[in-house]
C-alpha cells in the first residue's frame, strides 16, 4: 500500500505532473461546519436535497475540500472559486487552465489535479456481494470482458474494480458518461491505478503523458 504523506505547505503544479488528493469522508461535526461555509450557494441547496444525511455530509465534505484545495494552488478564498458543469455534470474552473476531478465511495473521496491537460478519476469500494460479472456483461467491452475472465476467479473481483475504476476514469476525464458508445479507446490518454486504501481501487486518467504522480493526504488544515 502506498503512503499518503500530509501535503507540503508550498504547492505548484507544472504541466506533466499529476497531484493526487485522498480525501477522508468521516470529520468531526464542526470541521463539517466549516466546509459548509466554503460552498457556493447552488452547493448549499443540492446538499439540502439530499434526503440521506449521510450523502449531504459527503457532498459537503467533498465539494468543501475540493473548494479548500483548489484555493491553494489558486491562493483565493473557497468561497469565491467559480465552477461550472460540462454536458454530463463534470465540474471544472471558469476561466483556469488548472483540471480537476473528483469521485467519491464508501468512506474516501479521491481529487486529481492537473496543469493543463484533462483528466479524469474514479475510486471504487470492493463490494464482496457485488454480481460484478452482470454489471460487466452490460457494460464492459469485449476485451474488457476477456480480460476479465482471464484472470483466475479468485482475483475476479478485483480485476472487475480495476477495469471498472479505468473506464470511468477515462470516461470522467472525456466528459462523457455510460450514456455514451461503450466502446472507448484510451488512444494518447495515461491511466494508472492503484489502492487508494485497504478495500478501495482507484484509477487516474490524463489526457497525455503522466510524467509524475504525487500522493497526499488531506489533513483538517487543507
Amino acid at each position: 500500500m502506498t503512503l499518503w504523506p500530509a501535503p507540503p505547505i508550498t504547492r505548484s503544479l507544472p504541466p506533466g505532473e499529476v497531484h493526487l488528493w485522498r480525501i477522508p469522508l468521516t470529520t468531526l461535526p464542526e470541521e463539517i461546519s466549516r466546509l459548509h461555509t466554503c460552498l457556493a450557494a447552488d452547493e448549499l441547496q443540492r446538499a439540502g436535497r439530499l434526503l440521506d444525511r449521510r450523502k449531504a455530509q459527503d457532498f459537503i465534505v467533498g465539494r468543501g475540500r475540493l473548494r479548500q484545495i483548489l484555493a491553494s494552488y489558486l491562493h483565493v478564498n473557497p468561497a469565491a472559486i467559480a465552477l461550472t458543469c460540462g454536458k454530463y455534470g463534470k465540474p471544472a474552473l471558469t476561466g483556469n487552465a488548472l483540471q480537476f476531478n473528483l469521485s467519491h465511495s464508501g468512506a474516501w473521496a479521491l481529487l486529481a489535479l492537473g496543469a493543463d491537460a484533462a483528466i479524469g478519476v474514479d475510486v471504487e469500494k470492493i463490494e464482496p456481494a457485488l454480481d460484478y460479472s452482470a454489471l460487466a456483461v452490460r457494460f464492459f467491452t469485449a476485451a474488457e470482458n476477456a480480460c476479465l475472465l482471464a484472470a483466475p476467479m479468485a482475483q475476479r473481483r478485483r480485476r472487475f474494480y480495476r477495469l471498472w475504476t479505468r473506464k470511468e476514469a477515462l470516461l470522467k476525464g472525456q466528459g462523457r458518461g455510460f450514456s455514451v458508445a461503450a466502446e472507448q479507446e484510451a488512444g494518447d490518454w495515461s491511466l494508472q491505478s492503484f489502492w487508494l486504501a485497504p478495500g478501495y481501487v482507484g484509477t487516474v486518467a490524463c489526457a497525455g503523458e503522466i510524467q509524475s504522480l504525487r500522493r497526499w493526504q488531506v489533513t483538517a488544515e487543507k
